[in-house]
């Protein structure tokens, strides 16, 4: 910073510091759990779209600019039936618009897993075999609404253990139980 000296630099340094940051709070997944669609708060996704190849074959659909309300690019429906998880649709619609998303936004599931040897596909949904982890999924009212990220909270929420895409266990625990 040519110019200013020293002062300069530590007032521009204490201005930014001062003004308020701020994000988009971002679209959830969407997860069918016994026929009832819910919001999910886990990106089941992510550890199979770290892979280098999977990234190259989704840039075609990505949108950059389109809204920063879907940071990582797509929105996943999930469903969990017969004891497994699976990815049932993606889309880069970016809105939380109840409504399904347009045939325009449909991302197709073959172009990231058909590559995979031995995938197979069950009434176009794909096995998440990939994940293993907690999902954690909104059920009830909002109590907070989201101001950016994920930071929103519900009355209760569905926690879901998954090993290898099979359903090990569910617990249903209030915000407060989820907090401990």
């Amino acid at each position: 910073m040519i110019g200013i000296g020293l002062r300069g630099m530590v007032a521009a340094v204490a201005l930014c510091c001062a003004l308020p940051a701020s994000a988009t709070s971002q679209v959830p997944e969407r997860i069918v759990v016994d026929g009832q669609q819910y919001e999910m708060l886990t990106q089941p996704l992510q550890p199979w779209m770290a892979d280098p190849d999977t990234a190259r074959r989704f840039k075609p659909f990505r949108r950059p600019g389109r809204t920063t309300a879907l940071g990582r690019g797509y929105r996943g429906t999930w469903a969990i039936r017969d004891g497994a998880l699976y990815l049932v649709s993606l889309d880069n619609r970016g809105d939380e618009a109840p409504d399904a998303p347009r045939p325009e936004d449909l991302i197709p599931l073959d172009a990231l897993f058909a590559p995979a040897a031995g995938r197979t596909t069950t009434d176009s949904a794909v096995p998440a075999d990939w994940y293993t982890g907690q999902l954690v999924i909104g059920q009830g009212k909002w109590t907070t609404p989201p101001g950016y990220g994920w930071d929103g909270k519900y009355e209760r929420y569905l926690l879901v253990q998954v090993r290898q895409g099979r359903v090990l266990s569910r617990q249903q625990v209030s915000d407060l139980e989820r907090e401990r």
